[in-house]
């Protein structure tokens, strides 16, 4: 007898999920997504989740949770053995997507599925604060990270002052209120029917911009530009570079006191161009006839962090001194965003982030000024939000620039940045804009506001 194929193998079929449509008197879906797959896995998790519900002691901000009940009633089940879900256990935490999964037709509650709904919100709740572990540092509760109550009527008028907003909460609630009145007209304007941004199913919906073409004269001038740019290789430039700009004087030794030889210059440039073209040392040894050793050598004591960064600076200065930097913008606006990459060996803070790589990689993020200069790059975890990260380089910011406001994506945007000087100004699509705060933002809490500490002088 051959062996059965693959494809010839019984499939399970609960209800025919698969192909499963549920209607409600909000939306429509149509569900073939990954619950299934999800499904496929829940005996592989239970070899961990009844230890693991029965070791974590959880607790939310409101009482009774339904999502803690829904806890408590798996915990039951695995300490009494028991298979079928009580037709009474909690459901209201179900959300949409998985209510088709998890109620049955006939209105039986599906195990496989609820305990799946269950920790999959437990997760999300944790890690917005809503529910949290007595104990954890990193899922504590959230208002740990406020102001004590006790304490909070004598710091009141100081923190009003530093935030610049009435201590009166019904004179801000006010003030918003007649905002919102002044707002909503604009926004009904803005929502038509036919319009860029509209609703479709309750969602608004915002239409991508069409690409512009560029007019003849700018094509013939970019080609005129291109025309009167020397060819020249880049170790020229590097060195050329160097003599407008000197930045060459702030990459130091680090005991401050190294005298330097007639010849260090050129290892002091290929040791930046190995770096900074990933050439490697013994390839630029190759390239430059310079031994592999005085490479090194030049690279640990000369390439840090610090020095580094004072090159850096001198470089923004200079460009931000040129007239022509001056036609781009003023320097008072600057813009950060992050690039993965994906990379190979063993790196500290690479880790694995299947969206993006196949196997691990980093987040390269930067910030840039409306001069187009770079003054600020940071390497973060891939997996860790790029709010955590963006007021990093504004608040080191070190250069001539006199950085007023900021922009970032969605990815970067966060909830504590009033408490540094800076708000959100809502923006079209997912540009996001900060600037410094003013007597009518609105203050905002210490919620997830774990790295503020570090911020605030």
């Amino acid at each position: 007898m051959g062996e059965r194929r693959a494809e010839d193998k019984p499939k399970r079929s609960r209800w025919s999920r698969r192909n499963l449509r549920w209607e409600s008197e909000f939306e429509y879906f149509d569900y073939t997504s990954y619950f299934d797959f999800f499904e496929t896995r829940y005996g592989y998790l239970r070899q961990c989740t009844p230890t693991f519900l029965e070791t974590v002691a959880f607790q939310a901000m409101q009482e009774p949770d339904p999502l803690l009940q829904a806890v408590a009633v798996l915990h039951q089940l695995n300490t009494t053995h028991r298979r079928m879900v009580p037709s009474d256990a909690p459901t209201d935490f179900v959300p949409l997507k998985w209510r088709p999964y998890v109620l049955a037709p006939d209105g039986r509650i599906d195990r496989h599925y609820y305990e799946l709904c269950t920790l999959w919100e437990l997760r999300g709740a944790l890690r917005a604060g809503n529910v949290w572990v007595p104990q954890s540092r990193r899922y504590a509760n959230p208002e740990t990270y406020l102001i004590p109550p006790p304490k909070w009527p004598a710091l009141r008028s100081e923190v009003c002052q530093q935030l610049h907003v009435p201590a009166d909460g019904a004179v801000r609630l006010e003030q918003r209120g007649r905002e919102l009145v002044e707002l909503l007209p604009r926004v009904d304007r803005i929502l038509s029917p036919q319009g860029p941004v509209r609703m479709e199913k309750g969602r608004v919906v915002v239409s991508p911009l069409e690409a512009e073409e560029r007019p003849p004269r700018v094509e013939h001038l970019e080609e005129t530009l291109t025309a009167r740019l020397p060819l020249i290789d880049l170790p020229d430039l590097l060195i050329e570079v160097d003599q407008w700009t000197g930045f060459s004087h702030h990459l130091r030794h680090l005991n401050g006191r190294e005298p330097r030889r007639p010849d260090f210059l050129p290892v002091l440039y290929a040791a930046l161009l190995a770096q900074g073209c990933n050439f490697g040392f013994a390839r630029m040894a190759q390239m430059a006839e310079i031994p592999v050793d005085r490479l090194a050598w030049c690279t640990t004591w000369y390439l840090r962090e610090d020095t580094l960064k004072a090159a850096t600076d001198a470089l923004v200065n200079f460009h931000h001194r040129l007239p022509l930097s001056q036609r781009w913008g003023g320097g008072t606006l600057s813009s950060s965003d992050g690039q993965r990459i994906p990379v190979a060996g063993k790196i500290r803070n690479a880790t694995a982030l299947r969206r993006y790589f196949l196997s691990h990689g980093l987040t390269f993020y930067s910030w840039t000024s409306d001069q187009f200069a770079q003054y600020g790059t940071k390497v973060v975890p891939a997996t860790i939000r790029d709010a955590t990260y963006v007021l990093d380089a504004i608040l080191d910011n070190t250069t001539e620039l006199s950085l007023v406001e900021h922009t970032t994506d969605t990815a970067g945007f966060t909830v504590i940045l009033t408490l540094v000087g800076y708000t959100r100004i809502p923006d079209r699509g997912e540009q996001d804009r900060l600037r410094p705060a003013s007597p009518d933002d609105t203050p905002v809490p210490l919620l997830c506001a774990r790295r503020l500490p570090t911020l605030l002088p």
